[in-house]
């Protein structure tokens, strides 16, 4: 994969961050978010957990966006990714 693609995908995974995080809270507080302080809204979890005697990829971290929408990008090009193919 190339420099551009990964930038592609790099952007598309937080524009999912940010439209995620919307549908979490409520209209009221959703203004308050911009794509400038949406990052401090997500707690700051371990990438990785431990279960079943092995490491696994804790959901809905910012590796775990990039993770799925790398994957769905060999399906679809990238702009076509929505928050449904991920979640």
């Amino acid at each position: 994969m190339n420099r551009r693609k990964s930038k592609q995908i790099k952007r598309k995974a937080h524009e999912l961050m940010y439209a995620w995080l919307h549908t979490l809270v409520s209209s009221k507080d959703a203004k308050d978010i911009t794509k400038d302080n949406y990052k401090e809204f997500f707690p700051t979890l371990e990438k990785y957990v431990y279960a079943n005697q092995k490491l696994t990829l804790s959901a809905f971290t910012e590796r775990w966006f990039i993770q799925k929408v790398k994957q769905e990008s060999r399906n679809k090009e990238v702009y076509e990714i929505t928050l449904q193919d991920i979640v």
